[in-house]
């Protein structure tokens, strides 16, 4: 029961901020609902972790009846198993869409454009990123994806070969900015823990605005590694025109992907790429240190006072001293 309440005063607090935040800056917001998140997926552990017990003066011992017990004790032993078997049919699922990306990868050709080749190399030294990655063409797909946790794989689509070079440059920034930021290790945490808070609802929703803004953020991300803004947003739009039927796949990440098109072009027009991490830090600390009182302090009631057995006073009066007071010899002088 603790891991439900946990779940949902987390879930309910991660969606207020990420709304508040949001609404003024979701690049902004990627990082606070990404940490929301993580705290979100550790609290299975938070639960496990012993407890300190704190008496509270004020607080009334309350009994339990034996009713309630035994039906606290039936829903105890049920609870898991039920939480255990929807829990790995979903991390199944999610083995499963790896297994299909996989055969996607196996299935795409290395990409033989010279152009291409160089103009990965100039993206990667861009953005600084230290971690390989290679790019390929598939025919799978309709949308430029990144996809790979331990060796990320751009995925072009067959159209990309008549693409211009603006338009692959901006493609390559914008899933190699991906990379750099971690977000596909992101999406992974965010498909398990909706596997592991499964029973509630505001994890889903909590998951869909994630990656909505981690395309805002790798946006924010792209521009401020001193890409030209208008040419980015022309590519964005031919991307978003090309996939407008292709539906998006789970571990990968793609350039047009969940966050609406205008808005994201709304806010690369605007300008407003600062991401204020001193306000995101805070409030993830404040959400975490609250998070560990509540799950590691349990308040009780004072216990009564017992009076030890070597001080307590038997009953004078019980029946057989009364008995025998009464059969005695009131003169035992005579």
């Amino acid at each position: 029961m603790t891991f439900i309440l946990i779940s949902t005063i987390l879930s309910v607090l991660a969606l207020l901020l990420s709304v508040w935040l949001g609404r003024m800056n979701p690049a902004r917001s990627s990082k606070l609902t990404s940490g929301m998140f993580l705290l979100i997926l550790a609290s299975p552990l938070l639960v496990m972790l012993p407890k300190y017990k704190v008496t509270v003066p004020w607080m009334a011992e309350v009994p339990a009846s034996s009713a309630a017990v035994a039906s606290f004790q039936n829903a105890s032993m049920l609870l898991p198993m039920a939480w255990g078997c929807i829990a790995s049919l979903l991390i199944g699922r999610i083995l499963l869409n790896r297994f299909a990306i996989h055969r996607w990868i196996k299935s795409s050709v290395a990409v033989d454009s010279k152009e291409i080749t160089e103009l990965h190399a100039e993206c990667i030294q861009l953005l600084g990123l230290k971690q390989s990655t290679r790019v390929r063409y598939s025919k799978q797909i309709k949308s430029p994806i990144v996809t790979g946790l331990i060796k990320p794989t751009i995925l072009l689509p067959e159209s990309a070969r008549n693409w211009s070079s603006d338009t692959t440059r901006m493609v390559l920034l914008h899933e190699l900015g991906h990379v750099s930021r971690r977000d596909l290790w992101l999406s992974m945490a965010a498909h398990l823990t909706c596997a592991i808070h499964w029973f509630n609802p505001l994890v889903w929703i909590l998951k869909k605005r994630l990656i909505s803004e981690c395309e805002f953020a790798c946006d924010a991300h792209i521009i401020s590694r001193g890409a030209d803004a208008k040419k980015y947003i022309l590519a964005l739009c031919d991307v978003a025109q090309a996939a407008a039927n292709q539906k998006h796949t789970a571990l990968a990440l793609a350039m047009a992907g969940q966050a609406p098109l205008r808005r994201r072009v709304d806010q690369l027009l605007s300008g407003n790429i600062s991401q204020s991490p001193l306000l995101v830090g805070l409030l993830l600390t404040v959400t975490a240190g609250s998070t560990l009182a509540f799950t590691l302090v349990r308040p009780e009631a004072p216990r009564a006072m017992e009076i030890p057995r070597a001080i307590q006073v038997e009953d004078p009066y019980n029946p057989q001293e009364v008995q025998m007071r009464l059969t005695a010899d009131p003169f035992p002088a005579n």
